[in-house]
């Protein structure tokens, strides 16, 4: 869960037509050692997701044993709000170009050194909005 933070992200610390990065400021997102494909599921509800929120507390709370069935439990609830909020007969995303075609073992550069605005996409919804953005580790 990378926002808001923890569900408590107070209403006067964003408005709804304010800038976000996510991750927020310069902080980036870094593979590990770990190869194979990596997958962030972008939500955006005009209310809040509550059913998701408390499947999203329960993992992070739960050993590790019961992490695999709370995982396909927190992916169903996905495709079940994608569903629910389907306005066309069928549902298809086109690959997005995102900004990461770095490659090499040693500690990513800082975030100043690029301009992440010229990449960032701006989304708007009347009230859901779901995409994937996939990434074929290697």
């Amino acid at each position: 869960m990378l926002f808001p933070q923890r569900f408590k992200l107070k209403s006067a610390e964003y408005t709804v037509a304010g800038d976000y990065y996510i991750p927020k400021g310069d902080e980036w997102f870094e593979l590990d050692e770990h190869t194979g494909e990596e997958r962030f599921y972008l939500l955006a509800s005009a209310g809040r997701l509550l059913g998701l929120e408390t499947l999203i507390n329960d993992y992070e709370s739960a050993d590790a044993s019961k992490k695999p069935l709370l995982t396909e439990e927190i992916l169903a609830e996905i495709r079940q709000l994608r569903k629910q909020h389907l306005k066309f007969k069928t549902y298809a995303e086109r690959p997005v170009n995102i900004i990461g075609n770095l490659r090499g073992t040693e500690k990513a550069e800082t975030a100043g050194a690029h301009d992440i605005a010229k990449f960032a996409l701006e989304i708007s919804a009347d009230t859901f909005y779901s995409r994937t953005f996939t990434i074929d580790h290697r």
